[in-house]
């Protein structure tokens, strides 16, 4: 059997060792990177809506990322389908033009599913370094399986990739049990250290199975739309929810066939007064039920004001007992 071996870390990647230069603002110390020694991020900012904006919009964003670089978040995510690349580049400008001398977040960006055939995958990741200005991406996903092109091929030449030092960890994201399987017995070398899934105290999904078998296997999970589209920060529960043009008005806690009612939005309020009764921030409790799942959650965010309210949120952290409620409640023991 091929030994397995992993590339040595770049300083990027240690976000836990005693020779970053500012404590990380967090509650645990991060999940370990399968067998690299190293640790990932307890949680951090996406910016997949910092492509989606039009001209009004972009000074607004771009001094969000600009924020979140002042404020050492400690992990920052893209894409290079967020805007056609435009949310890689911007994160690059802000990186280039960041305090040296602060500490270097844990950057991850994604393959495009439209990207997944072998001889596609090199321009791409080739693409998004520059357009971040980095010579090695600390992680690198593929952003979802295509059921047209066979998992075995794609991560095999991001093994290649990898072991030519051209990203530090190999990810997936949106793979389901079955595919997450399927990528790990492809490698010989490499091993998969992360998968992204969408995953909330709301709409727990595939995270429950996929926990239990990352737990083994070394992967850290990381979730996606942890709030539940602002519904587990108190948003949308009084009134009317997203305007109709919000694609969030046709998912989650608003996704209402014909005829029936959808269980969540009470949930959430019953959740929302489980808070207040407590006086820790709902959203507080939606981002550490996570991470006592194991899961490292990514929130999105569009404004510098969000940045700064992430980390106060952060830091609020619920006794076991407030959380073991908060399940109970979101799994509907109180309907």
């Amino acid at each position: 059997m091929t030994k397995k071996t992993t590339p040595k870390a770049p300083a990027s990647a240690k976000v836990s060792s005693s020779k970053s230069k500012t404590k990380l603002p967090v509650a645990g110390e991060g999940l370990p990177l399968g067998r690299s020694g190293q640790r990932h991020p307890p949680f951090g900012v996406g910016l997949w809506n910092v492509g989606r904006w039009d001209a009004s919009d972009g000074e607004r964003l771009r001094a969000a990322v600009t924020r979140a670089l002042e404020r050492q978040i400690p992990w920052l995510d893209t894409a290079e389908v967020y805007g056609m690349g435009r949310s890689e580049r911007i994160l690059g400008d802000a990186l280039s033009q960041r305090d040296k001398s602060a500490l270097q977040p844990f950057i991850s960006t994604k393959l495009s599913w439209e990207h997944l055939r072998p001889t596609m995958i090199r321009p791409a990741l080739l693409g998004s370094a520059g357009r971040l200005g980095v010579g090695r991406i600390d992680a690198y996903l593929v952003h979802a399986p295509d059921a047209s092109v066979p998992i075995p091929p794609t991560v095999q030449m991001l093994e290649t990739l990898q072991g030519e030092g051209r990203f530090q960890h190999l990810g997936v994201s949106n793979f389901s049990l079955e595919d997450l399987e399927i990528a790990q017995g492809s490698l010989q070398h490499s091993e998969v250290v992360i998968n992204q899934i969408k995953w909330n105290l709301l709409e727990p999904g595939e995270g429950s199975a996929l926990r239990d078998h990352c737990r083994k296997t070394g992967v850290v999970l990381e979730a996606y739309t942890p709030l539940a589209g602002g519904v587990l920060a108190g948003r949308f529960l009084d009134g009317k929810g997203p305007p109709r043009k919000d694609s969030r008005s046709r998912r989650g806690a608003f996704a209402v066939e014909e005829g029936e009612t959808n269980p969540l939005l009470p949930r959430a309020r019953r959740l929302r007064d489980l808070a207040v009764d407590a006086k820790v921030p709902l959203a507080s409790l939606a981002l550490h039920w996570l991470e006592r799942q194991g899961a490292a959650p990514i929130v999105g965010v569009s404004s510098p004001a969000q940045v700064d309210e992430l980390l106060e949120l952060w830091a609020k952290v619920p006794t076991q007992r407030l959380l073991d409620r908060a399940e109970g409640v979101a799994r509907g023991d109180e309907d």
